[in-house]
């Protein structure tokens, strides 16, 4: 994922071409192509960019054939979209990718994270649904501070620990689907 993300930023088209070729299933390409959306998002780089290299995700995960096995590159292109743009219109698209998802509730969580962190918080809370307990409740409340937290920036006496602990956490890993079967 970085290194497609590397040509493509650099205007290498052809290698990121090849890096794209060697996965043969949608959800592996489309993973590819939200991972780096999500990224230049997040340097806030071109926005035109940005929405063509959604585009091409929503695009690949519209080829997967097999529908009933759960697709891990629907949650990077719902938050993608909200990363590039936190608007009720890219809410709710983004809701209906991950509408049938096995994990759903944890990516309405992510989802409530993204939102505080590009500072929408009412519409992270708008995420959280109706009738749940007092402890997922929780999960969420936690996961909107700790979107909101992450807009600032970490000091360098912590930063070790926040690259080492709570590996679970980690949201920048880019999920892959067995190319073999």
């Amino acid at each position: 994922g970085k290194a497609f993300s590397c040509y493509t930023q650099n205007n290498m088209p052809e290698e990121a071409k090849r890096i794209l070729n060697f996965f043969k299933k949608p959800a592996n390409r489309s993973s590819l192509y939200a991972f780096v959306a999500r990224e230049f998002s997040e340097k806030q780089m071109n926005s035109d960019m940005v929405r063509s290299l959604l585009d091409s995700a929503i695009t690949e995960m519209g080829r997967e054939e097999n529908l009933n096995s759960d697709q891990p590159n629907r949650y990077r292109i719902a938050i993608g979209l909200i990363t590039n743009a936190p608007t009720e219109n890219s809410i709710q698209q983004a809701k209906s990718i991950v509408k049938n998802q096995a994990l759903k509730f944890i990516l309405l969580q992510r989802m409530a994270r993204t939102l505080a962190y590009k500072d929408q918080m009412f519409n992270a809370t708008e995420i959280i649904p109706d009738n749940i307990s007092e402890a997922d409740q929780m999960e969420f409340l936690w996961n909107i501070l700790r979107g909101y937290a992450e807009r600032i920036p970490t000091a360098p006496e912590w930063r070790e620990y926040q690259d080492t602990y709570a590996w679970f956490q980690k949201t920048d890993f880019l999920p892959y689907v067995d190319e073999i079967n």
